[in-house]
């Protein structure tokens, strides 16, 4: 899609999440946040929660973006560029043990949520990134406020993506 001057493409991947869509513009990340995730992000801001899921390796560094030298299409919108993975891949290629680091990082992601009153809304694979052979979050509007006796509605996503494949692999032989 052409803005401007500048050429914007949106990430075709990206078109489920109500919250908001990815972009590339003059190679580099960015997460056009709707103002339906804006919520998500003040929280996450508001309560630190950011900078800690950063600096503890959970997710990709995020920063939310001011200045902009290219237009957007929607001005209620907050922008936010994403550090830029040297290498894409994508679970239906991982080995069975990146799929259990994955899995495993993606419980530790969660469990270290919930201590921050925050919590993961989804439990998708693809959410997830190997930066030098370590996984990654690399979804930012798949974090939430986690309330009080709330049941993790992603649950049966993880057991989808994570946990049926390793145990179809580890007691049958079943490739995912």
């Amino acid at each position: 899609k052409e803005i401007g001057l500048n050429k914007t493409i949106y990430e075709s991947g990206s078109f489920r999440d109500p919250a908001g869509r990815i972009f590339f513009h003059k190679d580099s990340v960015y997460r056009e946040v709707f103002p339906a995730g804006v919520e998500r992000i003040k929280f996450l801001k508001d309560k630190n929660i950011l900078k800690e899921i950063i600096d503890n390796g959970f997710l990709i560094e995020s920063q939310e973006v001011n200045n902009l030298n290219f237009e957007i299409t929607n001005k209620n919108s907050t922008i936010v560029k994403h550090e830029k993975l040297k290498f894409i891949s994508y679970p239906y290629e991982w080995t069975f043990n990146e799929l259990k680091d994955a899995a495993l990082f993606h419980l530790n992601f969660q469990l270290f949520l919930l201590e921050k009153n925050a919590k993961l809304v989804d439990a998708s694979a693809y959410n997830i990134q190997f930066r030098r052979n370590k996984p990654i979050f690399i979804d930012l509007l798949s974090i939430d406020k986690y309330n009080e006796g709330e049941y993790w509605n992603a649950h049966k996503q993880f057991c989808e993506n994570f946990l049926n494949p390793l145990i179809l692999k580890a007691k049958k032989g079943i490739n995912f």
